[in-house]
């Protein structure tokens, strides 16, 4: 059995990462499910750490319009 990398995370947050470019998403499990350090992603991943962090910061560039009203409506 699969474990949920998104325990604490509603369908919203699922989705919104299953749109990411492949190398966003396997950035994204690595680094925030897998809790790896940029250096241990970068040599699961095969590319350097420095590949993995603009990998990162274009998944939550991407993800920060998909998942902001849902961040919105938790503030409130």
């Amino acid at each position: 059995q699969q474990l949920d990398p998104y325990p604490d995370s509603g369908p919203e947050v699922h989705d919104a990462v299953a749109t990411l470019p492949p190398q966003q998403q396997r950035a994204v499990e690595a680094y925030n499910q897998q809790d790896l350090s940029t250096a241990e992603a970068a040599s699961q991943m095969g590319i350097s750490a420095g590949a993995v962090r603009f990998h990162l910061s274009e998944a939550r560039s991407n993800l920060r319009p998909l998942l902001a009203p849902e961040f919105r409506a938790e503030e409130a």
